[in-house]
């Protein structure tokens, strides 16, 4: 199971998760399926002109992120009507922009192109702004597609982690886990990290998932 939006005002607010201001750890896990590709659909943020904004660019299915002032991207992401499995690694303690934000599509290095001042070495503190899936505040773009689970720790996973992500229902590491939110209980947008950060639906809808394997999560009522 996942949830579907659509496109025009459905999103899930997983709240202010402060483990994520200033962490110089990140990484992000969620399969995506685009219903129509479009400029600036956000995908996932947290602050949106302040700490991390990511999203899909424009109708090339382009994938961008913003940390801080700057946007860096990749071309040809994204395809209509086809689910991907998107994971974003970013460690700020490495020096070289490359080493610093990689990501992943369905498991393979994307090439990224940097601009401004490049990737700093923490991600910006956005304060009390809530953790946003499906949807950008700051551009008002929101995904016309489905999302389902959706994994962050505030922690580097590996390359190898990753490549088992692609194939796992749970966390490969529960070290640093802060949202455990498979979108496959229905509308409830349950957190089964044991943080509590659950989200709250707006208008999106339970659909059909991605079919992966690893297991199944806890029982929560």
């Amino acid at each position: 199971m996942a949830l579907n939006f659509d496109g025009v005002d459905d999103f899930v607010d997983h709240g202010d998760i402060a483990a994520i201001d200033g962490t110089a750890s990140l990484t992000i896990c969620m399969w995506i399926k685009p219903e129509t590709l479009a400029a600036a659909k956000g995908i996932i943020q947290k602050g949106p002109a302040t700490g991390f904004d990511v999203r899909m660019k424009n109708v090339s299915g382009d994938l961008e992120m913003r940390i801080a002032a700057d946007f860096h991207s990749s071309t040809g992401f994204f395809t209509a009507n086809t689910w991907v499995h998107l994971a974003i690694i970013y460690d700020g303690s490495q020096v070289a922009d490359a080493d610093q934000l990689q990501w992943y599509k369905d498991g393979v290095q994307q090439t990224i192109t940097f601009t401004g001042a490049g990737v700093p070495t923490t991600i910006p503190d956005s304060g009390a702004a809530a953790l946003i899936i499906g949807g950008s505040a700051g551009t008002g773009g929101f995904v016309d597609g489905s999302i389902g689970l959706v994994k962050i720790w505030n922690a580097v996973l590996t390359a190898a982690q990753m490549l088992q992500e692609l194939n796992s229902y749970r966390p490969v590491s529960t070290s640093g886990l802060l949202v455990w939110a498979p979108y496959d209980d229905g509308t409830k947008a349950v957190d089964y990290s044991g943080n509590g950060n659950h989200g709250t639906v707006t208008g999106a809808l339970a659909t059909d998932g991605p079919h992966v394997g690893g297991g199944v999560r806890p029982i929560w009522s």
